[in-house]
């Protein structure tokens, strides 16, 4: 102990970078150095006497400096340094130090901490959900990754191949532990002509390997341009843009070559698809949103409903529909010649393109749904953006079956700018003090809506009443940089 501390001197040997500073100024701050000097956690020496710690000695530099001063200048190092420098100040113990790094002090954001080794092909798509990743690539190979949290790096668990050269989408469900793992992976990726590959992968949290144990390829009847897993995976819906369907049953564990399938006919056009737990939403032409459930008392048959209708005239009671929509529907029911179908993928652009200008108004081209859950009162809320910029609100009790009821309606900017994604948060109130039920006035949301022309509009919503939804009230707009 003599040789390495000599009264308050105290010499150190980081990752082979030698230090020599004194006892006050790392017991400062640190948690570590007091049990290292103190003896508590061995004092293994190099062969000059120093002590040895086998961290990153060039970072500790600016470390010590800060154990020294108290001063740590955030803004001269890039995000990935910063990133390295939290990772050692956790090491040491020295918490302040971590607080000024940690990103959630400091306005949000993460830092750079770690990066994928791709491959030399361009990136397709990709789908995450938890710490899984999977990767496709032009060259038609397929990479599944999984985060390890401990050691701040991305561990490669399988690479796959797809059986076609034009990959359309892709679509991934998982199931975890009862420790909270991922234990099982089903990857579905589809092709610009009618085929559907899917590959069921087990998880082996030990070796951070996944093993196959289904790749089964399937060409189903129709295009695919929309796919949803349902029920925690057990199902995938593929739908087409002409109102196609197809339900297959992709979670039981004895699946073999042979998947079961169910078909359905939406004898709609269909602009989006979202789902919620374990039912999807789909807005079709008109402005008409159909609801997919499992009939509980069907026995668990499914279910194709029409839940709410976007019209001009608009009543809160009710679903007010125009004659001039009742005469369409009964055209469209009374020419039951088949849509023709085609791989392209629906897109605003392609909708702005090939939609009639006059009918902009009810094309749905996005949806947001969430529960709102008060004392006494569940409800959903659907948020639905429209081709012409206009926003939707509609509400239904969720212990019921009915269809959604109007809540409001606000056209986002003075010009029609299309809207691409629509987000609805908040609004959830829990148990208050002494058991008083909230004041529903009281409760507000967030409603965040992407345009074609790459705004962001961020609103505030608040309730008029107990009856009827929120009403909008514009809070902020910033620009997209994306």
């Amino acid at each position: 102990m003599e040789k390495i501390m000599t009264n308050n001197i105290v010499k150190l040997n980081v990752g082979g970078s030698k230090y020599t500073t004194t006892k006050d100024s790392l017991n400062s701050q640190s948690t570590f150095f007091r049990a290292l000097l103190n003896g508590d956690c061995g004092n293994a020496t190099d062969s000059d006497g120093h002590y040895f710690i086998d961290r990153d000695g060039d970072l500790f530099g600016d470390i010590l400096s800060y154990l020294r001063t108290g001063h740590f200048n955030i803004n001269q190092y890039t995000r990935g340094q910063l990133g390295r420098f939290l990772v050692e100040a956790d090491f040491y113990g020295i918490r302040p130090l971590a607080e000024l790094l940690d990103p959630v002090n400091h306005g949000g954001g993460e830092y750079f901490i770690t990066n994928i080794e791709t491959l030399d092909s361009n990136i397709t798509w990709t789908v995450s959900k938890a710490n899984i990743l999977v990767i496709a690539y032009e060259n038609r190979n397929v990479q599944v990754w999984v985060y390890k949290g401990l050691t701040y790096h991305w561990i490669l668990m399988n690479q796959l191949e797809l059986p076609f050269e034009q990959l359309n989408g892709m679509g991934m469900s998982i199931s975890k532990n009862s420790y909270n793992e991922v234990n099982n992976i089903i990857i579905c990726a589809f092709s610009n002509s009618k085929e559907l590959q899917i590959w069921k992968l087990k998880v082996d949290h030990l070796l951070y390997k996944s093993t196959i144990t289904l790749c089964h390829m399937i060409v189903i009847d129709h295009f695919i341009h929309f796919s949803h897993f349902l029920v925690n995976g057990h199902y995938l819906a593929l739908l087409s843009k002409v109102g196609k369907m197809t339900i297959m049953e992709v979670g039981q564990d004895n699946v073999g070559t042979s998947i079961p399938m169910k078909m359905f006919n939406v004898n709609r056009l269909i602009y989006v698809v979202a789902d919620i737990d374990n039912f999807l939403y789909i807005g079709c032409e008109d402005g008409v949103i159909m609801e997919l459930k499992q009939n509980l008392r069907d026995n668990w048959d499914w279910s194709l409903d029409e839940v709410y209708r976007i019209s001009k005239v608009v009543f809160n009671v009710t679903n007010y529909v125009s004659e001039a929509i009742v005469q369409k529907e009964k055209k469209r029911l009374s020419d039951p010649s088949p849509i023709e179908d085609d791989p392209e993928m629906v897109s605003v652009g392609n909708l702005q393109r090939n939609v009639p200008q006059s009918e902009h108004a009810s094309v749905i081209t996005a949806i947001s749904l969430i529960h709102i859950q008060q004392m006494n009162n569940h409800r959903m809320a659907m948020a639905m953006g429209m081709l012409d910029g206009t926003v939707y609100l509609a509400f239904r009790n969720t212990r019921r079956t009915d269809p959604y009821v109007f809540g409001a309606s606000q056209q986002v900017t003075s010009r029609a700018d299309p809207i691409e994604k629509i987000l609805i948060t908040g609004g959830n109130e829990v148990n208050t003090y002494g058991g008083v039920e909230p004041n529903m006035n009281d409760l507000s949301y967030m409603l965040i809506t992407i345009h074609e022309n790459n705004m962001i509009y961020c609103w505030e919503l608040r309730p008029i009443d107990n009856l009827f939804g929120p009403q909008i009230k514009p809070e902020k707009k910033k620009k997209n940089n994306n």
